[in-house]
């Protein structure tokens, strides 16, 4: 059975555009399509700022329930990412006490 291609629109700076499509594809795999037009997409990719052209294709794209993943320049979860920071500075925290006794 062949599995289904999800399409994904990329929000993120016109410019930049065309890499993150080539970049999500070799990332997520054979079965991602990019595309360019949100109302044709199962999810959108939003990366980076958002720009007010990009706002206002959020706002259509939240309209249309598509579901939104905010992710940064490698394509990793923006809320995982700082999430994981904020513990590693933590865990860093934790050890230097216990180091130096305090």
């Amino acid at each position: 059975m062949k599995k289904q291609l999800k399409k994904i629109y990329v929000c993120c700076n016109e410019p930049q555009k065309r890499f993150f499509c080539k970049k999500i594809r070799q990332v997520l795999g054979e079965y991602v399509e990019p595309v360019l037009d949100y109302r044709k997409a199962d999810a959108a990719y939003v990366i980076g700022e958002s720009t007010e052209q990009m706002k206002g294709e959020l706002e259509e794209i939240k309209q249309r329930r598509i579901p939104v993943h905010e992710v940064n320049e490698n394509l990793i979860s923006q809320d995982i990412y700082e999430t994981l920071v904020r513990r590693s500075t933590q865990d860093r925290k934790r050890m230097e006490e216990r180091e130096t006794g305090r």
